[in-house]
């Protein structure tokens, strides 16, 4: 498993070809900030969206009954092994770190990532 840093400038495309693979298929993922003090933390649900607004500068990721929004995203890795996605680490200008693991990985090849 290789984890990739993703260009800022990748985003938008990046979240996009996600976006699409997560309305075909049910994807069921969890979620976690290890910052002290954060009151996040989603084991185990199914993931509904997740979009990348480059306006404000903030990734939205909505689980069945909770969202979840990253303020001013700083970096973004990908877990790959081979074309398979096995989850995103983000970190936040607060010092956050975000990971989004799939329980089961995704088939979005690592070209969608222009890493």
């Amino acid at each position: 498993m290789e984890n990739d840093r993703v260009v800022k400038s990748h985003w938008p495309d990046f979240f996009e070809s996600l976006s699409e693979k997560i309305e075909v298929e049910p994807v069921l993922a969890a979620i976690q900030c290890d910052k002290d003090g954060a009151d996040v933390s989603i084991e185990e649900s199914k993931l509904l969206a997740i979009d990348f607004d480059k306006k404000d500068n903030a990734l939205s990721i909505s689980f069945f009954g909770q969202d979840v929004i990253v303020s001013k995203p700083k970096s973004l890795s990908a877990d790959f092994d081979g074309d398979d996605l096995s989850g995103i680490e983000v970190n936040d200008e607060q010092g956050c770190t975000y990971v989004l693991r799939f329980i089961h990985p995704l088939h979005l090849p690592r070209a969608a990532a222009a890493v």
